[in-house]
């Protein structure tokens, strides 16, 4: 004998009362750090200089216009700062190598 299946009865729908919710919710309602500004202060500890500054600019930008959601303008600023300094070092001792190689070629071809 084959007994019929029987589902259990439904249970009425809960009512719950209607929330006034802002049309796009934050995904979080706590400041987070900014990628881009934790990028840039690494990139200019490291000594990647150009990336630094442009990561940057970037991220002071977007902490800028993001209304409070994202902090990190300090992180962002010492990548900035890493990075112009080691562009500025990199072109000072760039300088200087190419003084050293006209010095010592210069002074071989005078015959010195």
């Amino acid at each position: 004998m084959q007994r019929e299946h029987q589902l259990p009865p439904s249970l009425p729908a809960k009512q719950y009362p209607a929330v006034n919710a802002p049309a796009s919710v934050p995904y979080s309602s706590y400041p987070t750090n900014s990628g881009m500004a934790i990028t840039s202060l690494i990139l200019g500890i490291v000594g990647v200089s150009l990336l630094a500054v442009v990561f940057g600019h970037i991220a002071r930008s977007q902490i800028a216009k993001s209304g409070g959601f994202l902090t990190g303008d300090g992180m962002a600023m010492a990548g900035l700062i890493l990075g112009y300094l080691g562009m500025a070092v990199g072109l000072v001792i760039s300088v200087i190598y190419l003084f050293i190689f006209v010095l010592a070629f210069g002074v071989a071809a005078s015959g010195g």
